[in-house]
């Protein structure tokens, strides 16, 4: 008996990474197949399709193929790099197409079996320095280029739904500064909270200046303003029924490492110091934290794919809590003898960090998000396993 092939195929730039796996993992999932973008696809071809396949439901394509197809991809500062990474991202939305001469639009047959339906850019750049405001303004623009070129050649030959853009952000951009967020509502919003590129550059926070001008850039690209409106009817026209945008906003993003080795990136490395007790161990600090598992991220991701009305910036986190909270829960795990809180110097607590999880409840049905107890339960069990803690 043959196994059906998937029926559509996303593209996930930056799929050995933290976010980008568990993406490519929720597609295969749900029986997409996956192309996907690295760094070094020799090296990515040791685990991720192992991993992928291990994630495929009943019934669904065995052959290795019919799940992942690796690229290669890199993005640096440089206009070479923009222009090949564009190029790239452009042949492999071409590739899913039939680039035939004859296209029978009336029977969809000139286009092959998957398509790419979305294209998830997860690639970050890890570096806290000017240049990764240039990267990551370049890595969004790129995609958005590429997407509505294929965009326009799809149009002359089938009648296909926009191709969809989730571009992975980050809280960071949803900070204002202090005299402007006193004049916002207490509840975080997507539509309001947004930070100021110029100020977070002068206090040398380039990283969360680099999410703020990607996402400003991308919105401007469609034609829209922050507020997601339609601002420059031009631009407006000329990506509609091309591109849908979408914009994913997490904070710290928890759960075991897919990829195999040695831990990377920043959020698993600190919360190891923080159980070993290298870090935050001097006090408590009265404020808090946004969290979400890395798996509830990876779902809303693949919900803005799904949903054709989605559109706009979306909350990637499932709440904020308290770090005296957090930190009783990490003993809790560890108990007593394992984890030491730290003393605890302040009396009034300052706020909670609040969010307006409307449009997330909207997207994802309401879905329900792994709990702080479970999310640092599985991840402390996880760096137990990889003896970090």
């Amino acid at each position: 008996m043959t196994t059906p092939a998937p029926s559509a195929s996303a593209l996930v730039i930056g799929v050995t990474g933290f976010v980008g796996s568990y993406v490519a993992k929720a597609l295969v999932e749900k029986g997409y197949k996956v192309h996907g973008t690295c760094r070094d696809p020799a090296v990515a071809a040791k685990w991720v399709p192992e991993m992928l396949q291990k994630c495929t439901p009943a019934g669904s394509p065995a052959s290795m193929d019919d799940i992942i197809k690796l690229h290669a991809l890199n993005f640096t500062a440089d206009e070479e790099s923009y222009a090949a990474a564009k190029a790239a991202i452009k042949t492999i939305l071409q590739q899913s197409d039939d680039s035939s001469a004859n296209k029978d639009s009336s029977t969809n047959s000139g286009l092959s079996t998957p398509p790419i339906k979305g294209v998830f850019m997860c690639a970050g750049y890890e570096k806290q320095e000017p240049e990764t405001i240039k990267v990551m303004e370049s890595m969004a623009i790129a995609t958005l280029e590429a997407v509505l070129e294929v965009g326009k050649e799809r149009e002359n030959f089938v009648a296909e739904p926009p191709i969809a853009v989730i571009l992975t952000s980050s809280t960071g951009s949803t900070n204002p500064p202090p005299e402007i967020a006193k004049a916002l509502p207490l509840a975080k919003s997507e539509l309001t909270h947004w930070s100021d590129p110029e100020f977070q550059i002068l206090n040398k926070r380039f990283s969360p200046a680099a999410k703020t001008n990607m996402e400003l850039k991308a919105f401007g690209f469609v034609g829209r303003n922050a507020q997601d409106e339609v601002v420059d009817s031009e631009k407006h026209e000329n990506v509609k029924n091309k591109i849908r945008l979408s914009i994913m906003n997490p904070s710290w993003i928890l759960a075991p490492q897919l990829q195999p080795g040695d831990v990377s990136g920043n959020g698993l490395p600190w919360l190891a110091k923080i159980v070993q007790g290298t870090a935050m161990s001097e006090q408590i600090p009265n404020d808090s934290m946004s969290i979400i598992y890395c798996q509830d991220l990876a779902a809303l991701h693949v919900a803005c794919l799904e949903n054709p009305t989605a559109s706009g910036r979306y909350f990637g986190v499932c709440r904020s809590w308290a770090w005296e909270e957090i930190l009783e829960t990490v003993q809790n795990i560890r108990g007593k003898d394992k984890y030491t809180m730290p003393p605890k110097n302040y009396e009034e607590p300052n706020p909670v960090t609040e969010f307006d999880l409307t449009r997330q409840k909207e997207l994802s049905g309401g879905k329900e998000l792994m709990s702080l107890e479970g999310i640092l339960r599985d991840t402390i069990g996880y760096l137990e396993e990889k003896q970090l803690v």
